[in-house]
């Protein structure tokens, strides 16, 4: 995160997603994700409001983030809310969104279509590092 403009970049490896079963980790991988084709999911966009957190006064700050995420080789545009918890001066973010897999052309098979939610709510908890030229 550029804490002077508020740039953030995030890249997340694809199998790095877990499951309590691992057989719908394997599914996920393989035949919705396919992980070996589409490694990771990135997010690269800016933290809009940056300049009204305090990232020398611990407290939790509301954030707006707005960039691209690119999954499974689509990239799209999103704004979603998110906050910014400064603690000893350390910076945790938090944000929760919903992905539609058909957005992100991620296919899932027709017997199994009823049993995968048509809305998959994401959370993302990250330790921000301040990047300083």
């Amino acid at each position: 995160m550029d804490i002077a403009s508020g740039a953030i970049e995030v890249s997340v490896l694809v199998k790095a997603f877990s499951f309590e079963k691992a057989l719908l980790e394997e599914h996920f991988n393989e035949n919705y994700m396919e992980s070996e084709k589409f490694p990771k999911a990135t997010f690269k966009g800016k933290i809009k409001n940056i300049s009204e957190v305090k990232l020398t006064v611990d407290g939790t700050y509301p954030i707006t983030l707005a960039g691209t995420l690119t999954m499974h080789g689509v990239s799209r545009e999103i704004t979603n809310a998110g906050t910014i918890k400064v603690k000893d001066g350390i910076m945790l973010a938090n944000a929760d969104f919903i992905v539609k897999p058909e957005d992100y052309n991620i296919e899932i098979p027709g017997m199994v279509k009823d049993k995968i939610a048509k809305e998959i709510a994401v959370k993302v908890a990250a330790n921000l590092q301040p990047y300083i030229n």
